[in-house]
């Protein structure tokens, strides 16, 4: 695996930070510039499945490891979804995605807040998310700050 970190200072409240990034309907509108038409489905809390779900109705099932909320997020990719979300994908072409890794640090400085995002991720997925996750983040700062 290999450790992708990213970071933005967003002036605003780091609880306004964290509902803005785990609401529903914003979720759609920050992640839709890197990933259109994305969603989740499930909720945000310690031990449940979020099902991340793009369009064509792939994407990803994690596990909600830990859950502070307003300070810190980690989940455990568990599953690729099969398109017709059926079932869960388990194979051998997923295995690499099983058990990566994604988590959220919100600090709050000077009335601001610091986002980090640290992802452990196959080589295959570091370029989508070098290139999704600046934009996305961008979005979810004009979001809070708005």
């Amino acid at each position: 695996m290999k450790k992708i970190n990213f970071s933005i200072y967003i002036n605003a409240p780091k609880q306004k930070v964290y509902d803005t990034l785990i609401d529903p309907q914003l979720y759609k509108v920050w992640v839709d510039v890197s990933w259109p038409n994305s969603f989740y489905d499930g909720k945000w809390e310690e031990g449940e499945i979020l099902r991340f779900i793009s369009p064509g109705n792939g994407g990803t099932a994690a596990n909600v490891a830990e859950l502070q909320k307003g300070e810190y997020i980690l989940l455990v990719h568990k599953a690729v979804l099969n398109p017709d979300l059926t079932k869960d994908i388990t194979s051998d072409a997923a295995r690499e995605w099983i058990g990566s890794k994604e988590s959220y640090r919100f600090n709050e400085t000077g009335g601001g807040t610091t986002l980090l995002v640290e992802l452990h991720c196959t080589p295959v997925w570091v370029t989508m998310f070098e290139e999704g996750y600046p934009p996305a983040l961008a979005k979810l700062k004009e979001i809070c700050e708005a």
